[in-house]
């Protein structure tokens, strides 16, 4: 029998493809607690909240229902039609059901690269970015281009975007709000991406998986602004916003040629989404009780904001600013540990799991990522942990003006 080996492989397609860091690093987390080590989780974007009870109770129903066989591939049409509302009224988003496809929200960002990039085209990402956006445009055969950010507000500045604009440029991403930093995007400057998006002919792909989570701004959809409908894919979903990572749904919309070219792929790809799992969406998006539940959630990721960058401003070593959205804070670190090593450290040494700031941008080794989707006691308590383990740790000076340009 031939083994497989690495050179079995497309190189075209697999050989720069590496594990995902921050999944890595979750594995190493329950190994670690696994052995026993009582080690807190800052790395996950996962929250801890139970999903809403009109979602489990609807899918519970389905189940005993006997819906457990193919549901439609594009995804119940009443799901469909209720996404549709829910657009309207919170996006501004004018769509009709062809226009949705129910996907994860993890499948859409993948297929719309897949389908808009070939050999060579490039595709704008901010710097720093969600994890996966890198490999799979590299799996597409495409070139990531960062255009990075302002430490002081991690916000994409238009003009860093139309100069970085090549004649090989087809895709900008943007994701409001965003991973890892919490960071939005402000209407003046999507309008202005906008515009730049139109004059140049870009696709835009808008990641608004954490569109519910906003505490201090407001969220627009770049697809809601004149002449964008027919140039952007938006992909967003439950989990992050209703607390339903395991339920693996959510959406994708866009032109609808285009949205039918990527149902043709999810329907080879993956079928359907069970439909006890739509039925549950389905509750979430009608019953007023898993609205409420959801501004309360978003209440208390608030307080936990709030306990997580007081604390961090208190320890030195760190600069943190407080997130406008999401469910992250991204600080600025000064220590002579840095990147990686500075992550290891306070597994290591504090039984505390960050990730590591070079997992998401090229410069931004002196940053960390830390989730506060936990509770206030483990945040109270992993500060403890930090503050102790970086006592007496050396310090690098920055220079202001480095600092005031990152």
């Amino acid at each position: 029998m031939r083994l497989l080996t690495h050179r079995s492989l497309n190189p075209s397609r697999f050989a720069a493809l590496t594990p995902s860091s921050t999944i890595a690093a979750n594995d190493r987390l329950q190994a670690l607690r696994a052995a026993g080590k009582d080690v807190l989780s800052f790395n996950v974007g996962e929250p801890d909240f139970p999903s809403p009870p009109p979602a489990v109770e609807a899918a519970r129903k389905s189940l005993a229902q006997g819906y457990t066989k193919y549901a439609p591939s594009m995804g119940l049409p009443a799901l469909r039609s209720a996404l549709c509302e829910h657009l309207r009224d919170n996006n501004g988003l004018e769509l009709n059901p062809d226009q949705v496809l129910v996907t994860p929200a993890k499948f859409g960002v993948f297929a719309t690269i897949l389908a808009l990039i070939g050999e060579g085209d490039e595709v704008l990402l901010s710097d720093p970015s969600w994890v996966s956006y890198v490999p799979i445009i590299q799996l597409a055969g495409g070139t990531p281009v960062f255009v990075k950010t302002r430490t002081s507000g991690f916000v994409l500045d238009p003009a860093d975007v139309e100069a970085a604009i090549s004649p090989r440029t087809r895709l900008l991403i943007l994701n409001s709000p965003h991973n890892p930093t919490g960071a939005m995007v402000s209407l003046r400057h999507l309008e202005q991406l906008a515009d730049i998006a139109q004059r140049k002919d870009l696709w835009v792909l808008s990641d608004e998986i954490y569109e519910r989570i906003a505490y201090d701004s407001v969220h627009h959809s770049i697809a809601a602004l004149g002449g964008m409908a027919e140039r952007t894919l938006t992909v967003s979903g439950f989990s992050k916003s209703y607390a339903m990572t395991g339920w693996r749904i959510g959406w994708l919309t866009g032109p609808a040629k285009m949205v039918a070219r990527l149902g043709a792929l999810h329907q080879h790809a993956l079928t359907c989404l069970p439909a006890f799992v739509q039925a549950g969406a389905l509750a979430v998006l009608q019953d007023p009780a898993a609205a409420q539940y959801q501004k309360d959630m978003v209440a208390t990721l608030r307080q936990r904001r709030d306990l997580l960058v007081s604390g961090l401003q208190r320890i030195e070593g760190f600069a943190c600013k407080a997130p406008a959205g999401a469910f992250y804070v991204f600080p600025e670190t000064s220590f002579v540990l840095r990147g990686t090593a500075l992550a290891d450290h306070l597994l290591e040494a504090a039984n505390v799991a960050v990730a590591p700031g070079i997992s998401f941008g090229p410069t931004r080794e002196d940053h960390i990522r830390l989730s506060y989707a936990c509770s206030s006691g483990v945040i109270a308590d992993g500060l403890d942990r930090i503050a102790e383990a970086m006592v007496g740790a050396d310090l690098q000076p920055r220079p202001a003006e480095a600092t005031a340009t990152s």
